[in-house]
Formats: structure tokens, C-alpha cells, sequence
């Protein structure tokens, strides 16, 4: 089975939109144990971040993804849209 990929198009209405969010939650959780997270997502997550706690999740996901860590940086990626 191949990998799943979300573009930032994707996590950016998770941060903003609760609802979004919430109804997305299902849809991500089914699909993680596939999901790849690539370092530009992170990088655009980074710029596009409002707030200081979404700024820092996205910062630790950066830094696990630089070091090969791809599965931390997923679940990373997964505190944003669980919060």
C-alpha cells in the first residue's frame, strides 16, 4: 500500500477552522499509520501559523523530520489536528 501525503492546504484549515478540523479527525487518524509528512508541508506550516503553541508543534515536526524521524514528525503533525 503506497503512502498517504496531505498538502498544507490541508492542515491550514485544520489550525483555523475547528469544525474542519473536527470532522477531518476520522479521515486522518484511519490514514496515519500511511501518512508521510515532507519537510515543505512543515515548512509551510511553520510560515502559516498563528499562534505560538500551533508555531512550536510545527517547529518539533520540522526538526524530527530533519533528523529522519518521519513517524515522529507525523504524530507531530497529528497533536495539531487532536488539539
Amino acid at each position: 500500500m503506497s503512502a498517504l501525503l496531505f498538502d498544507t492546504s490541508v492542515y491550514i484549515p485544520i489550525l483555523r477552522d475547528e469544525n474542519f478540523a473536527r470532522a477531518f479527525r476520522p479521515r486522518y487518524l484511519r490514514g496515519l499509520p500511511l501518512t508521510y509528512c515532507s519537510s515543505v508541508v512543515i515548512e509551510e506550516l511553520l510560515a502559516g501559523v498563528r499562534t505560538l503553541r500551533h508555531r512550536r508543534q510545527a517547529a518539533v515536526s520540522y526538526a524530527y523530520r530533519q533528523c529522519g524521524m518521519t513517524s515522529l514528525a507525523n504524530r507531530s503533525i497529528e497533536r495539531l489536528i487532536m488539539a
